[in-house]
């Protein structure tokens, strides 16, 4: 099954058009680079609720991957590294 959906909701109950890359933010949430959908979305280790935090009114245009620093996120987009703040 594709498609994105789930906003606001419980994680396990979303869906995802095409996710690429992933990655642990210093708290402990999921951070999901979906490179289709143009976003990027985080699920919340308390809650367990996936959101989306950044997409294409960002400037995201593919995104193939995300990683988390000291509360800034970068997203790789083909050849280049996007500075996210949601």
């Amino acid at each position: 099954m594709s498609g994105s959906s789930g906003d606001s909701g419980p994680a396990g109950l979303a869906q995802l058009i095409s996710p690429a890359g992933i990655s642990i933010d210093a708290v402990g949430n999921v951070l999901i680079a979906d490179d289709t959908a143009n976003t990027i979305r985080q699920v919340n280790v308390g809650t367990g609720i996936i959101t989306t935090i950044a997409g294409e009114a960002d400037g995201l245009d593919h995104p193939s991957d995300v990683t988390a620093t000291q509360g800034v996120i970068y997203v790789a987009e083909g050849t280049s590294i996007q500075k996210v703040t949601p």
